[in-house]
């Protein structure tokens, strides 16, 4: 299964803050991050997912970015869309990822998107 994403893939790992409570995440970054788990429902009905991918599984991102991509690490972007794409049912849980790639392309004057290709091993 392939399909595309929409915007620019924040780091989670960089964005926790220190509170009274504990660690939280920035309103700012949990709106980025809600938007994706709405492309995400959206991807799962149109694919007529009832269940997420379960078993074993090859998942390879391609990250297009406007802004210079050295300025993100590939391997947070990666785990922040794994943790989402667990969220949005789409896999089963990121423990079942076997294999796992991450490329960045500076793509300047077109919109920061992401290709994700999911096959079962």
């Amino acid at each position: 299964m392939m399909f595309e994403l929409f915007g620019d893939m924040p780091s989670k790992k960089n964005n926790y803050r220190r509170g009274v409570q504990g660690m939280f995440i920035d309103s700012k970054l949990t709106a980025v991050l809600d938007d994706f788990l709405w492309q995400l429902v959206s991807i799962r009905n149109k694919l007529r997912l009832t269940e997420p991918i379960q078993g074993n599984i090859a998942v390879t991102i391609d990250f297009y970015m406007t802004k210079n991509p050295d300025d993100q690490d590939a391997d947070n972007m990666g785990t922040t869309l794994l943790d989402l794409l667990q969220k949005g049912r789409i896999i089963q849980n990121d423990k079942y990822v076997y294999d796992f790639h991450v490329r960045k392309f500076f793509s300047p004057g077109n919109s920061p998107s992401m290709t994700v290709q999911i096959k079962s091993i």
